[in-house]
């Protein structure tokens, strides 16, 4: 299996045990994904790349598809529910997540922007329609609210300063947020079957949120309008204070 397909299935069965209620104690330290990469084949025409998370994406099994399918078809849903027409895509990787959207209905703007080369290159030569490049999630040189929203998938587990780049992405946004995480201590607890049955190794995840300490990291950018789970990750739309302030003074004003 490709790496998370084996948590993706295990979660999937004690999501239905544990009826949502996390009650394993787990470890912190631990993290696992499937170590074993077996791709489909890539089109020749598509740039030579390969990574962990093109190798996650590409993997054909399909009960692994399936729950990819499921956690795209929740991301496209709240998507479509901030009626974006111009997104940023951080932490874009090899530009999955925009083909899945596109696929789902969005036909807006789409800019992504990964520290890999590779991955963006792989991006831009399937969807050149669209603007991919470098850079630091950190310190971005877009000017202030330059998008409608922004999406992050599946990536501020991986980077330290998640803070940092929480408030970098509220600030170039001028609407909404829309990012997801593992669903902790779910995701640790199905990492934890993995490496009892030695099939695992650990992701080198950084960060870890509960629902609970999920919803207090994104409190400083925005206010929750919906969150929801997914096997073993966790998705939420925020919007931002900006917004709010302007419904607001709309709202406030002399008719």
């Amino acid at each position: 299996m490709a790496r998370n397909g084996f948590i993706t299935i295990v979660a999937d069965v004690m999501s239905f045990v544990t009826e949502g209620h996390y009650f394993l104690p787990i470890p912190t330290h631990i993290g696992v994904q499937m170590a074993i990469p077996l791709p489909r084949e890539i089109p020749s025409q598509v740039i030579r790349h390969d990574s962990n998370n093109l190798r996650k994406w590409e993997y054909g099994n399909g009960i692994y598809q399936r729950a990819l399918t499921r956690y795209l078809d929740r991301l496209g849903a709240l998507l479509q529910r901030t009626d974006a027409r111009s997104v940023f895509d951080a932490g874009c990787g090899e530009g999955f997540v925009q083909r899945a959207m596109q696929e789902r209905g969005y036909a807006g703007r789409w800019t992504g922007v990964d520290a890999s080369p590779g991955a963006v290159a792989f991006a831009a030569e399937r969807a050149a329609a669209h603007e991919w490049r470098v850079g630091d999630l950190r310190a971005l040189p877009d000017a202030t609210a330059s998008y409608d929203a922004v999406l992050c998938s599946q990536v501020l587990e991986h980077i330290p300063e998640p803070e940092r780049i929480r408030d970098e992405l509220a600030r170039v946004t001028s609407r909404f947020l829309l990012i997801s995480v593992p669903l902790e201590p779910l995701f640790r607890a199905t990492c934890a079957l993995s490496i009892a049955i030695g099939v695992g190794q650990d992701p080198g995840h950084v960060n870890f949120w509960t629902p609970a300490a999920f919803r207090r990291f994104l409190e400083p950018v925005g206010q929750l309008v919906r969150w929801e789970r997914t096997t073993v990750y966790q998705l939420a739309l925020v919007e931002t204070r900006a917004l709010t302030e302007r419904r607001r003074l709309r709202d406030t004003r002399p008719r």
